[in-house]
């Protein structure tokens, strides 16, 4: 397959389920059931708390290799030992009628097998980006959730959070004129080799694996284009850390419009913008994270707008 038609098509897969009509998908007087696949930093301070806010579902499940979480997790969240499953009793969770949807939070290197195993047992899947390490393992993904009639999303928030959709707007309407260049940045100091994400084998290659995710996305959904050609250089400053990875790459893409980005993602510097610029109507949007929430400032100033809310995660 084009490396085009499998982002496009991709795209389209992977955002099925949360851009769909949830209700339709709930059984009647009940909320949909979730379960955790991987109880890490993600799911145990940000996932886990906010099911307990949702309107259309909530946590009913869990699986992990941990004995210790898994008793933690079900005094916490009142979750019945029936519901716990560890990586070896995983599929069994297909005869679970209390678990719609499997959310898989692991390494990214175990995406495609649990996202693939979940659908065989008859559960929606809601996957953690990056989707797979590379285009064979998401098409993988894709073909056996199609065959089973179950729905796949990508863990991908931005898609949703209004103040990218903002700028979305901007940029694909020509609200502004139209975009000529963009910058999109995102980094954060990750200067330990224990972590996995450090590991070329759990996360597939560092930053540009991770944090490069928001980047491009940020990028191609300002343009609604996808690039044409795409030129990178990886860099790395610490070799006792970064083996085998990048710790920092920067890429440029060019795009079907004429329009040009530049990029830098990096596991040893902070850095979080998305920097557009067009003609010259004469607007200035500046978004930009306070205590984990975008805000949004109008400055009245040059053809720029500008998104600097990329790590609320």
């Amino acid at each position: 397959m084009h490396r085009r038609q499998f982002l496009a098509q991709s795209s389209l897969a992977a955002g099925t389920l949360l851009t769909s009509d949830v209700k339709s998908l709930l059984p009647q007087d009940r909320k949909l059931g979730i379960a955790l696949v991987g109880l890490g930093n993600y799911a145990t301070n940000q996932l886990a708390p906010a099911l307990q806010q949702t309107e259309l579902c909530q946590l009913t499940g869990i699986v992990t290799g941990t004995p210790q979480k898994a008793a933690e997790w079900s005094s916490k969240y009142q979750i019945p030992h029936k519901n716990i499953y560890n990586y070896e009793t995983f599929d069994q969770i297909k005869d679970n009628p209390d678990i719609d949807i499997v959310y898989v939070v692991l390494p990214n290197s175990m995406h495609a097998e649990y996202t693939i195993r979940a659908a065989k047992a008859g559960k929606h899947v809601i996957c953690e980006k990056p989707m797979g390490l590379n285009v064979k393992e998401c098409e993988q993904m894709i073909k056996a959730c199609k065959e089973a009639k179950v729905k796949l999303s990508v863990g991908y928030r931005l898609y949703f959070e209004p103040h990218h959709l903002e700028v979305r707007r901007l940029g694909t309407e020509k609200a502004l004129g139209a975009v000529k260049m963009i910058e999109s940045s995102l980094g954060f100091s990750m200067a330990d080799p224990k972590v996995w994400r450090l590991n070329k084998a759990l996360g597939g290659g560092g930053a540009i694996m991770d944090l490069g995710v928001y980047c491009i996305q940020g990028v191609r959904r300002t343009l609604n284009e996808l690039p044409t050609s795409v030129l990178a250089q990886g860099f790395v400053t610490d070799k006792n850390v970064f083996k085998g990875i990048y710790e920092m790459m920067m890429f440029q893409m060019e795009f079907p419009s004429g329009a040009v980005s530049n990029s830098t993602t990096t596991y040893s510097s902070y850095i979080d913008r998305l920097y557009a610029t067009t003609g010259y109507p004469v607007v200035w949007v500046r978004a930009f994270l306070q205590r984990h929430r975008c805000k949004r400032r109008i400055l009245g100033r040059k053809n720029i707008f500008q998104n600097t809310c990329f790590s609320t995660d």
